[in-house]
C-alpha cells in the first residue's frame, strides 16, 4: 500500500502532508452538502442576530420590524410575513418579545434537525430570562430563519392567524 510504504520508510513530510488532506477532506465531507453550515456555525449566527459583541443588541426593529427578518428567512417564512403588516404585530418578530432593544444574550445551544437543519436555543436577558427557539434552514450557503418559537407560541402560526382573521374580517364585510 502506498500509504503504508511512506509510513515505513520514513518519509514523514509525505505522510505528515498526507494526513493532514486526509483528515481535512474527512472533516468537509462529515459537513454534509452544505459545507461550513454546522452546528457551531448556526450558534454564531444566531447569536450574531441579537449581539455580535457579545452584549449588546444588533437586531434595532425599525418602523417594519418585519423587514429585517425578512432579510434573514427563508422564502416560506418570507411570504407569510409580507401578508403581515407590520404595525398588526404588537411584538418584535426576531425575538417574540417588546422589549428587543434591552436584551442580553446569556446562552446559546444547538442542535440539528435533519440535514441541512438545525434548532438553536437562545436565552436573552431583560427584566427576566426570555427563551427562544431558532428554526434555520441551510440555503445557498447560508443560514436562514425559518421559525423562532417561545413556548407553545411561534411566528409562523401567528402570522397565518393574522392573516386567517383579517380575511375573516374581509369576507364579514
Amino acid at each position: 500500500m502506498l500509504f503504508d510504504r511512506y509510513i515505513y520508510s520514513g518519509r514523514r513530510s509525505i505522510f505528515s502532508k498526507s494526513a493532514t488532506i486526509l483528515a481535512l477532506a474527512t472533516t468537509l465531507l462529515a459537513a454534509g452538502p452544505a459545507g461550513a453550515q454546522d452546528l457551531a456555525s448556526a450558534k454564531i449566527f444566531v447569536h450574531s442576530l441579537f449581539a455580535p459583541d457579545g452584549k449588546t443588541v444588533a437586531y434595532n426593529p425599525s418602523n417594519d420590524p418585519m423587514a429585517e427578518m425578512r432579510k434573514l428567512a427563508t422564502p416560506a417564512l418570507a411570504a407569510l410575513s409580507e401578508a403581515v403588516d407590520a404595525h398588526e404585530l404588537d411584538f418584535d418578530p426576531m425575538c417574540l418579545c417588546q422589549e428587543s432593544s434591552a436584551l442580553t444574550v446569556v446562552g446559546v445551544s444547538a442542535r440539528s434537525d435533519g440535514p441541512e437543519r438545525a434548532q438553536v436555543s437562545i436565552a436573552l436577558l431583560s427584566d427576566r430570562v426570555y427563551a427562544r427557539r431558532i428554526q434555520l434552514v441551510a440555503m445557498g450557503g447560508r443560514w436562514r430563519i425559518d421559525n423562532i418559537t417561545a413556548g407553545e407560541e411561534n411566528l409562523r402560526a401567528i402570522l397565518a392567524d393574522k392573516i386567517e382573521a383579517r380575511e375573516a374580517s374581509t369576507a364579514a364585510r
